[in-house]
């Protein structure tokens, strides 16, 4: 059982489309760890990059589809974050639990002010996103977060293509 929910659509399929089935909860049992790692970790990478790259706008733009937009590629990201935390913790071993270390202080340090945007973490270290909270918040605001610049962004993607250096396929 899941210690998160997983929502499919198009964008989440869209960051796993080298293994879409990958995306579903219910198909990744029984999948080599290593692989799932490795395809997660590849996922969160684009998940980042794309968020980097979003028009964030300003509050004079901001429009209902926009937002809905915004809030499914935010959440693509967070499953790509959740797949990735679950199965480096399935596949263990020690640069995975040092790299995780590095997230749980990255998560430490952007907790409070990430809550405030309707982004929260759960004690295993799992994101989770309240849609209620983000529908509420202009979307430009999150720029400094996920946008190009940011280091929030730019320290995931480096620990996720970390992560990815050492995932043994064999495994």
């Amino acid at each position: 059982m899941s210690k998160f929910s997983v929502t499919n659509n198009y964008y989440l399929y869209n960051l796993y489309k080298d293994n879409s089935l990958y995306a579903i909860q219910s198909k990744r049992n029984g999948i080599n760890p290593g692989s799932l790692l490795a395809t997660d970790t590849k996922a969160l990478i684009k998940g980042a990059r794309i968020l980097g790259d979003a028009d964030y706008g300003d509050e004079e733009e901001d429009k209902a589809p926009d937002k809905k937009r915004f809030y499914k590629q935010l959440k693509s990201f967070a499953d790509a974050y959740n797949y990735t935390m679950e199965s480096s913790t399935e596949l263990g071993g020690r640069s995975n639990k040092k790299i995780q270390k590095e997230l749980a202080a990255l998560r430490d340090e952007y907790a409070d002010k990430l809550k405030g945007y309707g982004i929260t973490f759960t004690e295993d270290g799992y994101m989770k996103l309240s849609k209620a909270n983000i529908d509420e918040i202009d979307k430009s605001r999150y720029e400094k977060f996920f946008g190009k610049d940011s280091e929030f962004t730019k320290t995931i993607s480096k620990l996720a293509k970390k992560m990815r250096n050492h995932v043994d396929y064999q495994i």
